[in-house]
């Protein structure tokens, strides 16, 4: 991730230990937000509308906060939030159409490909949706980019390019 977000956002990547301690911690940031997500999603069956009601909002603010943090934890470069708040929310809302699609479909993969094809139909779809996961990953970085280059605007961006560059010298 830390690779694509660099080549998205044009900065030279982290190296050594460094990058290897960020990269775990957007781990652990994105499974304490799946987790979250899991939580909502489990606290509002059997509920009373209102309920669903509340859960949306606080979702929607959960995968919102984690694509704000998460070219600043990739990257330790001082993003302003401001600046990454059009990415943050066209990915929120790309997060919230792949969680869907996957809550409704995956199942029906897995059981028309494990149908046809047995274990190895069931591998098949699983690695077809890893390539699907993989293929959003790229796209939010590049989308997290390109909108941060719009909104920061050019002197910002040079700054930042300059920034990076002086990181990954010294």
């Amino acid at each position: 991730m830390q690779l694509a977000y660099a080549r998205a956002f044009a900065v030279t990547p982290l190296t050594g230990l460094h990058k290897y301690l960020r990269g775990a911690a957007w781990l652990i940031v994105l499974l304490a937000v799946s987790g979250g997500g899991l939580t909502l999603r489990y606290l509002v069956v059997g509920r009373p509308p209102w309920a669903l009601l509340i859960a949306i909002p606080a979702y929607l603010l959960l995968q919102f906060g984690f694509f704000i943090v998460t070219p600043s934890l990739l990257l330790d470069l001082p993003f302003a939030w401001r600046d990454l708040a059009p990415g943050a929310a066209v990915s929120t809302a790309a997060a919230v159409l792949i969680n869907a699609v996957s809550s409704f479909e995956l199942h029906r993969w897995l059981g028309a490909y494990g149908h046809a094809y047995g274990g190895f139909g069931i591998a098949l779809s699983m690695v077809a949706y890893l390539g699907i996961l993989a293929l959003f990953w790229v796209w939010v970085a590049a989308v997290m980019g390109v909108y941060w280059e719009q909104k920061a605007g050019s002197s910002a961006v040079t700054a930042m390019h300059r920034l990076s560059a002086d990181i990954a010298h010294s």
